[in-house]
């Protein structure tokens, strides 16, 4: 813990773990089963070299000894857990124990941990546990000093518990080795390796397959080696000036800190390799022991609280030290209480990671996820390419929030990765568990494409919070592109409200593509967008009508989204390739009467096609309007009575037509697309709902609608009120919503497997928003 380690004066201290000679053949391998073992310098599993790359979950709210609960059941780490670091290239975890745990009640105890190396096991990684505390419920640590040092009988208890440990887990390839005790110090550090011995002798005596973690006292040194199956391991957080408790902003790294006696030196990755430098000797006489003994080594922990600049680039040439001298580590820590702590994670110590309310060190988590996946050389196959074609965090102080959700609806772990660009941008490399929601952001985000990967297809919304407004869009996936597209309608000047109208066409494709927009208003605009996600922004300050159209006059397919501002609101909508044109689409909902801020609520009809379409747009309140939209012409229906759902577009002579639904609520704008009986689902997400979070989310529904012949039973799951279960009427509507929802992600489901539409509508203090939900 940060208070015990602040008295440590050299900032590093050696672990040593059991090991066995074991011929190998040398490559680089991720944990895949079979035991762990050592030869020379090297971890072996199957013959093979294998690199394990960790961190630390120290269970600290649980331990007990004045510093945690000690009850088993505070242990806040599960499946998910391992799950989710393994998708980051993690295979090692040093698990924190209690003696508490076990003298009180040795097979809850068991069972617990056994429950822990099961999750461990299935998600393949590695488990080291360390026991943090005494028999008699003292925490040991370097600067405190706990009574076990004058109490045979404690050190007889802590032998027997590893040999008992060593006994149960002997069959277990899931267990790397047993760190028989947490930073050790003694008086003197003799009474230290004589009891680390004896325990030694202990376990190896009753488990042939396991190696045994003795650590170094507070003087950092081992005087000789400690017999066969032994691996050697450091403890770094130097410089302690400026890894634990400074004054945020007080130290930049690289730069000048306080070393342990006092004197300020240069801190750096170069400093800290350098035989001449005055950190050098501090800093590796352990490792260089280790080496020219050659016995491996094992950097039980490194890291730092967030100091102010280059503290990221810290922890990150930890790691390329711990590499460069061949070492296997482990992060300190998972999750703790408080940004200013060491974890990666952070939030209330009894909350689990994933709950709302723990939060994430994104800068520090991208930058370990990222070296993982370039240590270990994975290679993921990308099934799934998806982009949104702008971001920004930073052209108005209005753009308070702009959240990449994702979804992973399929069975199985999915890998993701995301790119912001920006000043800096932001990347993202993650693994989303089954069902799992997740959300991403850049504060210095700005510009476009944000591009999303990912090993199996998952659904993902951009949501924005743009003053006292909000706006969700969905991805768009690169199969989407197309070398045509409509938007209904355009309009920057019937209204001072509309302050820009922008035409954002994305090339993801492999070749440059020649692109022509046509704004009624201004005519052709032209340009030529590079390949792999060149982008061109188009606009027109006269424009007014529609339909906007987007072509690629040489045939490269492309994505187009249309962004506007309203008066102090933001609105994006996807722009509708031809091929999405249908004979029979629905809007969910009409509003023009329950609210006075409902100003207008126009269904825009455009005719892609090449001769005329009767249409016929039914809106509760006012029935069936009827009009022959000419070809490549839009029409747009409205009603001032009107209110309810379903609406209908239909085209009775058979020619297909695109659609949308633009509506003014007080001084915001809101746009959405009609949707196809054909993208009706039996199974359908929305990523997030939020009716908690802010005083401002006046209203969260979900609508569904029943485009089918026969009554459908459906049960939608929104977070934080479980599942409900309504039947829907053929050509029907029900509205779900849950006034203490909160999270994602929101399910819609027909255990019938009755194929049905849904959209989310959002009030969000006086603005307005609407998306659709997808399978």
């Amino acid at each position: 813990m940060a208070q015990i380690r602040a008295s440590s004066l050299a900032g590093f201290f050696v672990t040593a773990l059991v090991l066995a000679t074991f011929p190998l053949t040398p490559t680089t391998a991720r944990a895949a089963g079979g035991f762990i073992t050592t030869s020379g310098s090297s971890f072996v599993l199957s013959g093979q070299e294998i690199r394990l790359r960790g961190l630390n979950m120290n269970n600290e709210q649980a331990l007990g000894a004045a510093i945690g609960s000690g009850n088993l059941s505070d242990i806040t780490i599960g499946a998910e857990d391992y799950n989710r670091v393994a998708g980051w290239g993690i295979n090692l975890v040093r698990f924190g124990l209690s003696f508490t745990w076990y003298q009180t009640d040795r097979n809850a105890f068991f069972k617990s941990i056994d429950g822990q190396v099961a999750a461990a096991h299935a998600a393949g990684v590695y488990l080291i546990p360390v026991m943090f505390t005494t028999p008699a419920d003292c925490y040991e640590g370097y600067g405190h000093t706990c009574g076990i040092w004058s109490s045979g009988a404690e050190q007889q208890r802590l032998l027997s518990f590893w040999q008992d440990f060593a006994r149960h887990y002997a069959g277990e390839t899931a267990i790397a080795g047993y760190d028989l005790l947490n930073e050790p110090a003694p008086p003197n550090v003799s009474q230290w390796l004589s009891l680390a011995q004896s325990i030694r002798d202990a376990v190896v005596a009753v488990d042939a397959n396991h190696d045994v973690v003795i650590e170094a006292g507070s003087d950092s040194l081992f005087s000789g080696l400690l017999g066969a199956r032994v691996i050697y391991s450091v403890h770094g957080y130097a410089p302690l000036s400026m890894t634990t408790g400074a004054t945020p902003g007080r130290y930049s790294y690289p730069g000048n800190a306080p070393d342990w006696d006092g004197t300020s030196r240069y801190w750096s990755y170069q400093s800290m390799t350098d035989p001449t430098s005055a950190v050098y000797m501090g800093w590796r006489e352990s490792f260089d022991w280790a080496q020219a003994s050659k016995v491996p080594i094992f950097y039980g922990e490194f890291g730092t609280q967030p100091f102010g600049n280059g503290w990221v680039q810290y922890v990150s040439e930890q790691i390329d030290l711990a590499e460069r001298w061949g070492a296997a580590w482990a992060l300190f820590n998972y999750h703790e209480p408080s940004y200013g702590d060491f974890g990666i994670y952070y939030g209330p110590e009894s909350a689990r990671v994933g709950d709302p309310n723990v939060s994430v060190k994104q800068d520090l988590l991208t930058m370990l996820t990222t070296k993982l996946a370039q240590l270990g050389g994975r290679t993921i196959s990308w099934q799934y390419t998806a982009m949104y074609a702008w971001y920004d965090r930073i052209s108005s102080p209005g753009f308070l929030a702009d959240d990449i959700h994702v979804i992973n609806p399929n069975s199985t772990a999915a890998s993701i990765s995301l790119t912001i660009p920006g000043q800096p941008g932001c990347s993202f490399l993650d693994q989303l568990g089954a069902g799992e929601d997740r959300h991403y952001g850049c504060p210095t985000g700005y510009g476009g494409p944000v591009v999303l990967q990912a090993s199996e297809r998952v659904n993902s919304s951009q949501r924005v919070q743009y003053y006292r407004s909000f706006n969700e869009v969905l991805a768009l996936p690169v199969t989407s592109a197309a070398t045509k597209f409509f938007m209904p309608w355009y309009d920057h000047s019937s209204s001072p409200g509309f302050l820009n109208d922008n035409v954002h066409v994305v090339n993801p494709s492999s070749a440059s593509a020649q692109v022509d927009v046509t704004i009624p208003g201004c005519g052709d605009q032209s340009a030529t967008i590079p390949p792999g996600g060149g982008e061109s922004i188009f606009a027109c300050g006269s424009g007014y009508g529609g339909p906007v159209v987007v072509t690629s006059t040489n045939g490269v397919p492309v994505l187009a989204t249309q962004r506007v501002q309203y008066y102090g609101s933001f609105n994006e909508v996807v722009a509708h390739p031809a091929q999405a044109a249908g004979v029979s689409l629905y809007f969910p909902w009409y509003d023009r009467i329950s609210n006075p801020g409902f100003l207008a609520d126009n269904v825009h009809v455009m005719n892609p096609g090449s001769t005329d379409a009767q249409v016929t747009v039914s809106i509760p309140g006012c029935g069936g309007q009827s009009w022959l939209v000419p070809a490549l012409a839009t029409h747009f229906f409205n009603c001032d009575s009107g209110y309810g759902g379903p609406v209908s577009v239909a085209s009775t002579n058979g020619v297909p037509v695109l659609a949308s639904q633009r509506v003014l609520y007080y001084q915001s704008f809101n746009e959405v697309a009609a949707q196809s009986p054909g993208a009706a689902a039996a199974l359908l997400y929305m990523p997030w709902f939020d009716r908690i979070s802010s005083p401002g989310f006046l209203g969260d529904n979900v609508h569904v609608v029943n485009p089918g012949s026969g009554e459908a039973q459906v049960a939608v799951g929104i977070p934080g009120c479980g599942s409900q279960v309504v039947a829907v009427a053929p050509g029907g509507e029900h509205i779900f919503t849950c006034a203490s929802g909160f999270g994602g992600p929101v399910t819609v489901a027909t255990p019938a497997g009755t194929a049905v539409l849904a959209s989310q509508r959002v009030q969000y203090y006086s603005s307005f928003n609407e998306s659709g939900a997808e399978p």
